[in-house]
């Protein structure tokens, strides 16, 4: 599933109902791609996850991350196995 919008939109706030009304979310794997260096979404999400969640930090997934997204996950489907993935 991809979550995407303008800032402000309420992305965040639409993860974090997901993840609290989800029952069994112990195969789902968060991937919070932040523009800036500091997470703050993802430490928002955090507070509320019971799915792993890995922050992609200081660009676009689509332009400048295009890379490191692959490489997480494929890091994701060794590590983690998950049914879903939430980006």
């Amino acid at each position: 599933m991809i979550i995407t919008g303008f800032l402000g939109s309420g992305k965040t706030t639409l993860l974090k109902r997901i993840m609290e009304s989800a029952e069994d979310l112990s195969r789902t794997v968060v991937v919070v791609n932040e523009f800036g260096k500091v997470g703050v979404d993802a430490s928002l999400i955090k507070e509320t996850a019971t799915a792993n969640i890995v922050e992609l930090t200081s660009g676009y997934i689509c332009c400048s991350l295009k890379l490191d997204m692959i490489q997480t996950l494929v890091s994701l489907k060794d590590e983690y196995s998950p049914e879903r993935v939430i980006i």
